[in-house]
């Protein structure tokens, strides 16, 4: 179900945004999250640092390495462990970005005690400028954040909220916002190309689609030790540690698992690894790299390994509900009915928040609330983009609107084009057509500008040519 504690991103206020006369957001109440991290690990790192700082001064990046080579990073949430290795690994390569951008921005740090609240600050507008995600932004200023705790500096990083100028930037969106699943056809096409590249990583993508494998889980997967009866019992490479069962319920389910069962009885530890001797790093790297001979990444086919679980999620909850999940148009049905095919989704996926599964399956609240926020997003855009506004009352027209999914408000891949829908007010001996032709060099550069103002390609289109076009969105 929608997660209530998502906040609103209505943009606020009427007047164009002057950056050097920012207004300092309110303080709201620390997440209780974040309020317990600063309780509970507040200088639990300094003596660390202090240690690493007199082995290496002055050298930012050396301390990062060595902080977070020996500083074991405490888990934020769940049950009380240390973090993977590869959040390790995360955490490092974040700090290394912001310390590194910092010297491209001309504010360079000798020592990282020394990065100031007014440094982070200018990071992160300067990351807003430059239209990077929500998620990639919260996930540097958590590892900013944390790091300032663990060395004494608790209130170096503010959450990200309270460092953005634009009410949307900050805003993680945690329900699913479109369909990221695998089409059949589309896994048909993939395992032909991949089976021809490396069968072993062709059988990792149908065991993924069938089961709901993370990608770690998969590359640790033993089936000689995992299957038992008729479930699967999932202990390794699972996210947290968090073991889970997982029903066989079909013939295709177990035909594949015998396969899985031969391919690991001849490797070593009885893993399903590419080839002989290989440490999970390379395992990992080899799965990736297969995939990147075959073309399969988001930006060529828009297709990603973890869309096997958004696939896997989706076929449950059609199958427990009868009708298609959110995200792929499923009508509301009983809201009982909906919490038990939630429930038992999240425990498949190894989940312990039901909530989580509205970033596999979607829902109907949180579509009409993105759908929404992204019209009054386009709404505010142009309305204080001043040479837009200029073009668009330059010229005089009948109507100027965004048509299709862009003006449901569906989120679009950034690579996906829109059309500008036109009309130009007809003038004495004029036809429509001779005054869409009139107008048509005038909408092109209406066209460049909102490209830029929206961040995506828009394209041209005369109204009347448009004549299904059920869905518009009025500029002027």
């Amino acid at each position: 179900m929608f997660d209530a504690n998502t906040p609103s991103s209505t943009p606020q206020g009427d007047e164009p945004h002057q950056p050097k006369a920012r207004v300092e957001p309110k303080h709201k109440p620390l997440h209780p999250v974040i309020r317990g991290i600063k309780h509970r690990e507040t200088g639990m790192g300094k003596q660390d640092y202090e240690d690493i700082k007199a082995s290496y001064p002055n050298n930012p990046i050396k301390q990062i390495a060595s902080f977070f080579g020996s500083f074991r990073i405490p888990a934020a949430i769940g049950r009380k462990r240390k973090a993977s290795y590869r959040t390790q690994e995360d955490y490092q390569t974040r700090m290394n970005t912001f310390v590194r951008t910092l010297r491209e921005l001309n504010m360079p740090v000798r020592n990282l005690d020394e990065i100031s609240k007014k440094q982070v600050r200018l990071y992160f507008e300067h990351m807003e400028r430059e239209g990077k995600s929500a998620v990639w932004m919260a996930n540097i200023n958590t590892a900013i954040r944390r790091f300032g705790i663990w060395i004494g500096k608790p209130e170096l990083c503010p959450p990200l909220g309270e460092l953005m100028h634009e009410p949307w930037s900050g805003k993680r969106r945690i329900a699913a916002q479109k369909d990221n699943t695998w089409g059949h056809d589309e896994l048909v096409n993939v395992l032909e190309q991949v089976q021809d590249v490396c069968p072993m990583t062709a059988l990792h993508i149908r065991l993924a689609s069938l089961f709901g494998h993370r990608v770690q889980e998969f590359l640790m997967f033993r089936p000689a030790d995992a299957v038992q009866g008729d479930y699967i019992h999932l202990k390794e490479g699972t996210k947290g540690g968090r073991t889970r069962m997982v029903p066989i319920e079909t013939e295709e389910q177990r035909k594949w698992l015998n396969v899985a069962m031969d391919e690991a009885a001849h490797h070593p530890f009885g893993r399903l690894m590419a080839k002989e001797g290989m440490t999970l790093a390379q395992a990992r790297n080899h799965f990736y790299n297969v995939l990147r001979i075959c073309g399969v990444s988001k930006k060529n086919i828009g297709l990603t390994p973890h869309g096997l679980r958004h696939s896997y999620a989706c076929n449950l909850y059609e199958q427990f509900t009868g009708e298609k999940a959110p995200i792929q148009g499923g009508a509301p049905i009983d809201p009982e009915l909906d919490r038990r095919a939630r429930l038992e989704i999240a425990r498949r996926l190894g989940h312990g928040r039901v909530s989580v599964t509205t970033s596999y399956i979607g829902s109907h609240a949180a579509l009409k609330k993105y759908a929404k926020e992204n019209l009054q997003r386009i709404e505010h855009l142009v309305k204080h983009d001043n040479a837009l506004q200029a073009l668009m009352k330059e010229a005089r027209f009948d109507s100027l609107c965004l048509v299709g999914p862009i003006a449901r408000g569906d989120t679009l891949p950034k690579n996906q084009s829109s059309v500008l829908a036109y009309a130009a007010t007809i003038q004495p001996n004029e036809t429509r057509q001779q005054a869409d032709i009139r107008l048509g060099g005038h909408v092109m550069a209406i066209c460049e500008q909102l490209s830029q103002t929206l961040g995506r390609l828009i394209t041209a289109a005369r109204l009347n040519a448009l004549q299904d076009a059920e869905d518009k969105f009025e500029l002027i």
